[in-house]
């Protein structure tokens, strides 16, 4: 029963962080990638549109989760998306929970660290919500399930089923073979479960690249000086919104969202503090899986953000698990006093969340309405009998026209 409530709590959560910035949220929000892989659905149906890349890449939780809406009538997407991406928002955060437990975590704290990746200020930019970014959440149980080494083992099908599904979905999935090797070589994980893990690391990642390549240049992928200025903004705007402090940008454009008013004596420190921390954490054994926490993380958010745009959904996940290291890290080490400490630390947090509950006007706002984009295209239809198809856009007035998708994920919508 505690799983299921902390499903129900993450999923009201998702939605309400949407409805408290606009009530149209279920009447008139449809936002990007929620609509458009339903669509491609719709018109192509699942196994074509599943193996066309998008954004370069393959997303095999973020398709299959379209394919309930695809079967919905247009008049009710906004409703239909919403509910889709909150009952997984929710689904994912039981599997967190359950995951925790296991360590064992103490079962209020495992309940707040399961809450974590919905209540982020910055999930709240863009993230919050939505099935296009639901491998963020994917990539925190993932790394979870790698990195701990459990008193109550897994089931021997979870581990390798999860990692999966994540390969799958993302490919810096990869960047979990890190804390997986670095837990064999100091011995905490069995060679058959490492081995298991691998495979189905290297099997989803066989499927991913060749999805990548097959979409070669629709992703340009470079490092210049521009790119790492802007990862140490990001990472630096990412850590000190955590705790509240300059918050103010995430909270008022999802766009525009870095601050790069921080000198850069204190970015380098707020950006290179969590690894620092991950690394003296990994010195002392009974504090492994804190470190490996938040050691994947910073690698995760660099591999993301270095070669490419500097978007605040690369700063997500590595958010998420350097609150989780933290708390997990006083829970873990053995000091009763220190258990109340987190658990202290856990309210403080979310007390500091509570201020940038809303989430920002650009995910939350229907732009356009979709009752207004349903009118405007069936008029164009009625009004030329000829044409085939018409422009479908989402929230927030999306894809741009320059937006480079394949032929499958063009935004269209047959005139009956």
């Amino acid at each position: 029963m505690l799983y299921l409530a902390i499903g129900l709590v993450a999923s009201a959560v998702s939605i309400a962080r949407l409805y408290v910035t606009d009530i149209e949220v279920f009447t008139e929000l449809v936002w990007a990638e929620d609509g458009l892989f339903p669509l491609c659905v719709a018109n192509h149906g699942y196994w074509d549109c599943l193996w066309d890349p998008y954004a370069g890449y393959l997303l095999f939780l973020s398709r299959t989760l379209a394919v309930p809406v695809a079967y919905t009538p247009l008049d009710s997407w906004p409703l239909a998306t919403n509910l889709v991406a909150a009952v997984s928002s929710g689904a994912t955060s039981a599997l967190i929970y359950w995951l925790l437990i296991r360590i064992p975590i103490p079962r209020l704290v495992a309940g707040f660290l399961a809450l974590v990746p919905v209540l982020l200020p910055i999930t709240g930019l863009e993230a919050v919500n939505t099935v296009g970014s639901l491998y963020m959440m994917l990539l925190v149980a993932a790394t979870i399930a790698v990195s701990a080494n459990f008193q109550r083992p897994l089931p021997q099908w979870v581990l390798p089923t999860l990692l999966l599904v994540s390969a799958l979905t993302i490919p810096v999935t990869l960047v979990l073979a890190l804390p997986l090797g670095l837990r064999y070589l100091r011995k905490t994980i069995a060679l058959r479960q490492l081995v298991a893990a691998m495979l189905s690391l290297i099997i989803g990642s066989v499927f991913q690249f060749a999805v990548i390549i097959s979409a070669a240049g629709q992703r340009p992928v470079s490092v210049t000086s521009g790119s790492i200025l802007g990862w140490i903004d990001g990472t630096a705007t990412a850590v000190a919104g955590l705790v509240g402090i300059r918050i103010e940008p995430i909270a008022t454009d999802a766009l525009n969202w870095t601050d790069s008013s921080f000198s850069l004596p204190l970015a380098l420190t707020l950006t290179f503090f969590p690894a620092i921390l991950g690394f003296a954490m990994l010195s002392q054994p009974k504090l492994e899986f804190p470190a490996l926490l938040i050691l994947t993380g910073s690698v995760l958010s660099a591999v993301t953000a270095l070669p490419s745009m500097n978007s605040n959904r690369y700063y997500v996940t590595f958010s998420a698990l350097i609150v989780l290291s933290i708390v997990v890290a006083l829970v873990q080490s053995g000091k009763g006093s220190l258990h109340i400490t987190a658990a202290v630390v856990a309210g403080v947090l979310a007390g500091l969340w509570m201020s940038h509950f809303p989430a920002s006007n650009l995910r939350a706002t229907p732009e356009p309405l979709w009752s207004y984009m349903l009118e405007e295209t069936r008029a164009r239809c009625a009004a030329e009998p000829e044409r085939v198809d018409t422009v479908l856009r989402f929230t927030p007035v999306w894809p741009p026209n320059d937006s480079n998708l394949t032929l499958l994920n063009m935004p269209l919508i047959p005139c009956p």
